[in-house]
């Protein structure tokens, strides 16, 4: 049985509260390609949007969680990483720390992120990813 895995991108969460995303159901589907869906919504007070992607993988859920909880791994998928950390790690959930190597003339780019991850009442699996500027 397929089972859906959304992974939920919070590009906006250490600019505002919680409190200052808009409601559930003001996501927006901004486009929709190879089976990948990318929604956009208003958050209160900023200029940029929050995004969430939507995907229906054929793959056993435990193998998808265990490659986002894989960070040691992240420089085999994601492009220019070039150090990771955990933080702080739960069940649930699991912070760390990326660096991103940048060419020139950028700066490399580093970020601390939150995973949380959920399992809902029909078996989905839902992760949220947080960015965390101030840790």
């Amino acid at each position: 049985m397929t089972k859906k895995i959304v992974i939920s991108a919070l590009l906006t969460a250490g600019i505002t509260s919680p409190n200052t995303y808009s409601n559930e159901l003001d996501w927006e589907l901004e486009k929709e390609k190879n089976g990948v869906q990318v929604f956009t919504r208003a958050v209160v007070d900023s200029s940029l949007k929050e995004f969430k992607g939507s995907i229906i993988i054929k793959a056993n859920q435990s193998d998808l969680v265990s490659v986002l909880q894989g960070i040691d791994n992240y420089h085999l998928w994601m492009p220019d990483v070039v150090e990771t950390k955990i933080i702080e790690s739960t069940d649930i959930q699991h912070i760390h720390y990326v660096k991103l190597d940048m060419p020139w003339p950028v700066t490399d780019r580093d970020g601390v992120y939150q995973f949380s991850y959920r399992t809902d009442e029909k078996g989905s699996i839902n992760v949220s990813v947080s960015a965390l500027p101030k840790k």
